[in-house]
């Protein structure tokens, strides 16, 4: 048995130190390329996997991967180390199991980042020790069986002569190619693939902190591969040397070739590039020149972009790279090892042999990981649990779908959301104190009850006003409701736009932040729709030639008519008399009505606007047609249309005050308004306007 000197134990239990630390660096990448609503829920996976990893190899993988060797196949003892204690007189038992053990959580880690923002927890920690328990274990057996050397027989790639120094296949490729068994179960995260089978980026929220999880891990892998030696030699320094050098050529060659490919250096590839060459140069570190690490490190680059691109085209979705990063860049690693290590390296057949044994040992890590974490996670996903969450919980967010757990900024904004998608005005965001977020919730809040309390009061006085036509009280308490939701709306604005100015490119907060900015802005629509709302009546009436306003104001609508693929038909009678009207307040009715049309229906719909002559009341009328091919209204929503406020998908977006403002202009036009409606047919609205002698619109002035 070799001798083990204290320098040698304290060597590798420093690098196994270094290695635990690359959880922490796992962490910190992932966290930072998911969305916020799944950050906790990453961070979580990557403790409980190494909880799990490290119980289940103490328990039998261990003996599985460094045991007695059944024929070069599997260990068949060792478990919990019992046999081993009493054999062990320096203490190398429990520093080799110790730097084992870090490399076993390393391998389940990768897993928890590809398949991040999908995958239920509880599945996740199956996945965990099936990865710890049976797929590292067994191949780490066949490639690295022997490497304990108080059971010293040979596993059946390392006896042919296969080379893994520190781990590309038998940790990397293990995790990268796990990952990739359990997308093909999971399916793509919602919205990620388009049916024509373009690629949607989800940005990440927190690319610093990425950018800290790659140095971390950058830092650990030199206890990675140095520790690899398993003793204080002069192989050390050369070792770590190749290591930083593909590192940096591996970032550099994914920077140049996004930069050439998309006109911009992709953040996220310059990331993992740097990870990309480091896994790269995981197998061949001991055995290859500074130069060729060079060399590895770059090549690393492509291979990378190729891999992700190939996941893209058969819509394969990896939340943060684990696939081409650990599975292609691990193949590249244990192939590189036969086509530069330097010959005193090599089996006796020479270069070619080595290269065709490193390519057998890679296919073998290939199929049996896929085949043996596909077949399994197949079965728990079929009989025993569905791993996917619900759609709603992935829309919700795995942080609190499976932890109950918080984040501020992104639970404020899904309230705010929630308040305007239902605008129930007696609803309150939650004011969490002593926080930014608290300070823009309670001034929401504010807003909200002052907007409840004048709606209710507006709305109490429209109901006693509306029989009489008395609209000017509704009209001075809509500019009075206007004016005093005025002071917490500029709070809101003012504090939104400042948070929105200092946003700093990955800022996890932007998110929730530019959603109280639009929502804000609706507000100030609002109050700009009150203000209308309030001066109906006061402006000068002049003669007006219908078909001339009308027209006129369809062509603000089919600006949008163009965008929303909607025919606009004009049928202008030319034989009309002209009209006592406010001109710009009949094209508002015209715009408001075409509008509301318009978000009514689905594309390919049609409106026909039409005018002609009528009799109103024994007089001449001039009376104009809104007809569209939409959704239609429901019978009992028809009586609600003009009530101030109100708002349905079958009337179209906005303020709930477009209706209620058309009513009113036609009221102080002495005219009148009605809908025939039927539900999947569509709809029409007849405006009518009586055609006034001289002397009433003198007097109307």
């Amino acid at each position: 048995m070799t001798e083990h000197t204290p320098v040698d134990m304290v060597w590798v239990l420093l690098c196994g130190i270094l290695v635990f630390m690359m959880q922490a660096g796992f962490m910190c990448l992932e966290v930072g390329l998911v969305r916020q609503k799944n950050s906790i829920n990453v961070a979580i996976k990557n403790l409980t996997d190494f909880l799990i990893s490290s119980v289940t190899f103490f328990l039998f993988g261990f003996g599985l991967m460094f045991g007695t060797s059944h024929a070069g196949w599997v260990g068949t003892d060792g478990w919990l180390l019992a046999k081993y204690i009493p054999m062990d007189e320096t203490g190398w038992l429990y520093t080799f199991w110790f730097f084992q053990v870090v490399f076993c959580g390393a391998s389940a880690t990768i897993v928890s980042g590809g398949v991040a923002e999908r995958m239920r927890f509880d599945g996740y920690i199956l996945v965990s020790f099936f990865i710890s328990a049976l797929v590292y274990p067994i191949f780490g057996h066949w490639a690295w069986g022997g490497a304990f050397d108080m059971a010293p027989s040979q596993g059946w790639l390392a006896a042919m002569g296969y080379k893994d120094f520190a781990g590309s296949s038998v940790v990397h490729m293990v995790g990268g190619v796990a990952t990739l068994a359990c997308l093909l179960v999971l399916d793509p995260r919602k919205g990620k693939y388009n049916p024509d089978g373009s690629v949607n980026k989800i940005w990440g929220s927190d690319i610093p902190l990425s950018t800290l999880g790659v140095f971390l891990l950058w830092f650990g892998w030199f206890g990675f591969n140095g520790g690899s030696t398993l003793a204080v030699n002069k192989n050390i320094g050369l070792i770590i040397l190749n290591t930083n050098l593909a590192a940096c050529t591996g970032s550099l060659s994914c920077l140049f070739f996004t930069w050439f490919i998309y006109k911009r250096p992709e953040v996220e590839a310059v990331l993992n590039g740097s990870l990309g060459g480091l896994v790269a140069i995981t197998a061949p570190c001991a055995f290859v020149t500074p130069v060729a690490a060079l060399l590895i490190g770059f090549l690393a680059g492509p291979v990378l972009i190729v891999a992700q691109l190939l996941l893209d085209r058969f819509r394969i979705d990896d939340a943060v790279g684990a696939v081409p990063v650990h599975g292609a860049c691990g193949m590249l690693g244990v192939l590189c090892v036969g086509f530069f290590a330097k010959p005193e390296f090599l089996v006796e057949g020479g270069r070619l042999q080595q290269i065709g044994i490193q390519l057998l040992g890679m296919s073998v890590c290939f199929v049996y990981t896929f085949f043996v974490t596909w077949v399994g996670m197949t079965a728990v996903n079929k009989w025993i649990k569905r791993l996917r969450v619900s759609p709603d919980d992935e829309e919700k967010g795995l942080n609190i779908s499976e932890h109950g757990a918080r984040t501020l900024w992104y639970e404020l904004a899904q309230q705010i959301h929630d308040v305007e998608k239902t605008a129930d005005l007696s609803a309150r965001v939650t004011e969490e104190p002593e926080t930014e977020a608290g300070m823009v919730a309670a001034a929401f809040n504010r807003l909200v009850a002052s907007l409840e309390k004048r709606t209710r009061e507006f709305k109490e006085v429209h109901n006693q006003m509306v029989q009489s036509a008395k609209m000017a009280a509704v009209g001075q308490l809509a500019g009075g409701v206007a004016h005093e939701i005025n002071n917490p709306l500029a709070v809101i604005l003012g504090f939104a736009q400042g948070l929105v100015k200092r946003l700093k490119p990955g800022d996890p907060n932007e998110e929730p932040l530019r959603l109280i900015d639009e929502e804000a802005k609706r507000c100030k629509q609002l109050v700009q729709d009150l203000l209308t709302f309030s001066r109906v009546g006061k402006t000068e009436k002049e003669k007006v030639d219908i078909n001339e306003a009308v027209d006129s104001a369809l062509s603000l609508v089919m600006t949008r008519t163009k965008v929303e693929d909607v025919r606009l038909e004009k049928e202008l009678s030319g034989d009309l008399p002209r009209v006592f009207a406010n001109r710009n307040q009949i094209q508002q009715v015209v715009v408001n009505l075409g509008n509301n049309a318009i978000d009514a229906m689905p594309k390919g719909g049609q409106i026909t606007v039409r005018t002609k002559k009528i009799l109103l009341e024994g007089k001449d009328a001039v009376e104009i047609q809104m007809i569209d091919t939409g959704e239609g209204i429901p019978p009992e929503t028809q009586s609600k249309i003009f009530e101030p406020f109100f708002t349905s998908k079958a009337v179209g977006k906005g303020t709930g005050l477009g209706l209620s403002l058309v009513y009113e202009i036609i009221q102080k036009h002495n005219g009148t308004i009605r809908v025939e409606s039927h539900v999947g047919k569509g709809t029409t609205f007849f405006l009518s306007l009586p055609v006034a002698h001289e002397e009433e619109h003198l007097s109307d002035r």
